[in-house]
């Protein structure tokens, strides 16, 4: 890609964050010849936190509240008002 800038410490971030998903975060740290297991998460491996899909709950709660809104959201003078 033109204007895409890739470092040797881009690459060596890439290479521990597939090492250490692959197998491990002592391997990885090996690797990279880090004393400490630590410096290499801190500093090398890429979070790879995935959310658990909730898309069915969410449309759910929308689905309540949008029902909750309509039962709740009648206007003065509509049948039913004393």
């Amino acid at each position: 890609m033109p204007g895409t800038k890739v470092t040797p410490h881009d690459f060596r971030r890439t290479v521990a964050t597939q090492v250490a998903n692959s197998t491990t975060i002592a391997n990885a740290t090996a690797l990279l010849g880090h004393a400490d297991e630590g410096t290499t998460v801190r500093h090398y491996v890429k979070r790879t936190h995935v959310a658990p899909d909730l898309r069915t709950v969410i449309d759910q709660l929308i689905t309540q509240a949008s029902t909750s809104e309509i039962g709740n959201s009648r206007e003065v003078g509509d049948p039913g008002d004393d």
